[in-house]
């Protein structure tokens, strides 16, 4: 299997795709959005701007457990290190639908992110690399 990437910006959103190359289809994207207006997690994030997280997901269940979304997620800190911004996910099942919150919890705790006291359970961490 080899798996290349694309992203792509378009206005305040990035959009980030997995492609195994042996097949020539999409194995995986990830969806963020820069916040640019009104952040209401202006305090966690030292008046600094946001980046969200929408979602991380692979396409295809054959591809599940092979890294793709951790791929997708180091690619993402690649374009986003440059930048003095945090990131937000909000762990949600509506988005990545084949992981229990605990499984999304830890998938995003592997790479730095912290929870927050939001009703809502968000996760933050600093755009730059670990």
């Amino acid at each position: 299997m080899k798996i290349s990437f694309s992203y792509f910006r378009m206005d305040d959103y990035f959009y980030l795709f997995a492609k195994d190359e042996n097949i020539n289809i999409t194995v995986g994207t990830l969806t963020a959005r820069l916040n640019v207006g009104y952040n209401r997690f202006k305090g966690l994030c030292n008046g600094n701007k946001c980046a969200y997280i929408y979602n991380v997901k692979t396409t295809y269940t054959a591809y599940l457990g092979q890294g793709i979304a951790t791929s997708l997620m180091n690619k993402l800190f690649d374009i986003y290190s440059e930048y003095n911004f945090y990131l937000c996910v909000v762990p949600s099942k509506r988005c990545e639908k084949d992981l229990d919150y605990e499984q999304l919890k830890n998938f995003y705790n592997k790479f730095g992110f912290f929870r927050t006291n939001e009703l809502t359970p968000t996760m933050f961490r600093k755009s730059t690399k670990i």
